[in-house]
């Protein structure tokens, strides 16, 4: 009997001492570790490489919130895949709101942003604003041909532009200083359109005259040769060109 009392008693310890044992293991674990959706990081952790978990942009800002001074490389939701957030160069060819917002905070180390297929000018322009360490490579299309946004003088042909091109995208080529349009196709309201829209440039035309090439700040032009014949062109081109004064 006594024996068998010492049995129990010995059981019992056993089972109380695993019981404490777990009851304190369980508190370690919690007191160390950050718990979201499920899923447990150790908040002794410096680096944490979370590009095998399916997770959203929600989970990692908690996880992010809680473990501030932690490394965490992830696969980020972006456009219709996922990237890793320690990438340093990505290639779009559109870009939203939601998409600026989304590279400017969950990439930290990108370098350098390939939109040159990607026409949504005023989210690049935000996006390079709010990212001036990151090379944004992209062109103003002008409606044939086009052009950086750093450029600073535009000699245009036609075929180069439109006028509906220039008029919308004008604006993204900040730096533009002057514009020369080569003998245009464009009527003289169509130029004065374009010059009030864009007073701070320097907006001139070439015109093509009696086999000579002027441009609208030409002041003076010789007419000697002129034949009745010729009368015509040289009145159509006094409309574009009418600082000109003409001798003979």
């Amino acid at each position: 009997m006594k024996n068998k009392l010492v049995t129990v008693l010995l059981v019992i310890v056993i089972i109380l001492t695993l019981a404490v044992g777990g009851i304190v293991g369980f508190l370690w674990y919690r007191d160390n570790h950050i718990f979201v959706e499920g899923k447990a990081y150790s908040i002794h952790a410096v680096t944490l490489d979370l590009r095998q978990e399916d997770i959203s942009a929600d989970h990692y800002d908690q996880v992010h919130a809680q473990l501030p001074q932690c490394q965490i490389v992830w696969n980020v939701p972006f456009q219709n895949g996922k990237v890793s957030s320690d990438s340093e160069s990505i290639s779009v060819s559109t870009l939203t709101q939601e998409d600026v917002d989304i590279l400017s905070k969950y990439f930290p180390n990108l370098k350098t942003l390939d939109a040159s297929a990607c026409h949504d000018y005023a989210q690049l322009e935000a996006f390079q604003s709010q990212n001036p360490d990151c090379a944004v490579t992209y062109t103003v299309d002008l409606g044939g041909k086009a052009f950086p946004p750093d450029t600073t003088e535009l000699a245009l042909e036609n075929g180069d532009y439109t006028l509906d091109a220039l008029m919308e995208n004008l604006v993204y080529l900040p730096q533009v200083k002057s514009i020369n349009l080569k003998m245009p196709e464009l009527s003289l309201e169509q130029v004065e359109q374009l010059k009030a829209a864009y007073e701070a440039i320097d907006i001139t035309c070439t015109v093509e005259l009696m086999g000579k090439e002027y441009d609208t700040q030409t002041t003076q032009l010789d007419l000697s040769s002129l034949t009745s014949d010729g009368i015509g062109e040289v009145a159509e081109s006094w409309l574009c060109c009418q600082t000109w004064k003409v001798w003979s």
